[in-house]
C-alpha cells in the first residue's frame, strides 16, 4: 500500500522540482499550424509561431534565454504558441507562404490565419516581452 503512495508522490515531486533545477519546460504547444488555428478560434487567442531550425544558433539562443524567462512564459499564456521547423516540409511551405527570410522569425496570426505581425532575428526577453504584451492585449488584431 505504501508503494502506491510513494511512486505518485515521487513523480509529482520530480515534475515540480525539475524546472527549479534547470529542467527545460517548453512554453510551446505541440500542435500543427492548422490545429493551432482551430484552437485559437475556440479560445479566441492569437497564434504565435516561432520559425526555427535545429542548426540555427540564434534560434537555440532564444530557446535558452528568451523563452525560459518567467515574464515571457507568463505572457505567452495569452497566445497559442507553436514552433515550426523550416527544415520540415510543411514548416518550409508555411515559412515561404508568409515570407520568412531569416531565422528565428516570430509571426503572429489572427484566428483567420492572417499575418498580423512579423519579427525577424533574435529577440531578448525584454524585447519579446514588449512585443507579446502589445499583441496579447490588442483586441483589434484578432480576425
Amino acid at each position: 500500500m505504501n508503494k502506491m503512495i510513494v511512486l505518485p508522490f515521487f513523480i509529482m515531486t520530480s515534475l515540480l522540482v525539475m524546472p527549479l533545477l534547470g529542467g527545460e519546460v517548453s512554453p510551446f504547444v505541440d500542435l500543427s499550424f492548422d490545429n493551432a488555428l482551430k484552437l485559437a478560434v475556440e479560445r479566441d487567442k492569437i497564434v504565435m509561431v516561432k520559425f526555427h531550425a535545429d542548426w540555427c544558433h540564434w534560434c537555440r539562443q532564444m530557446d535558452e534565454e528568451t523563452f525560459t524567462d518567467p515574464h515571457v512564459q507568463e505572457t505567452l499564456r495569452l497566445f497559442i504558441p507553436i514552433k515550426v521547423d523550416v527544415d520540415d516540409r510543411q514548416g518550409f511551405n508555411l515559412a515561404q507562404r508568409v515570407g520568412v527570410s531569416a531565422l528565428p522569425t516570430i509571426v503572429f496570426f489572427d484566428t483567420r490565419g492572417n499575418v498580423i505581425g512579423k519579427f525577424e532575428g533574435y529577440q531578448a526577453p525584454r524585447e519579446l516581452g514588449d512585443i507579446l504584451a502589445r499583441y496579447g492585449k490588442s483586441e483589434t488584431v484578432r480576425g
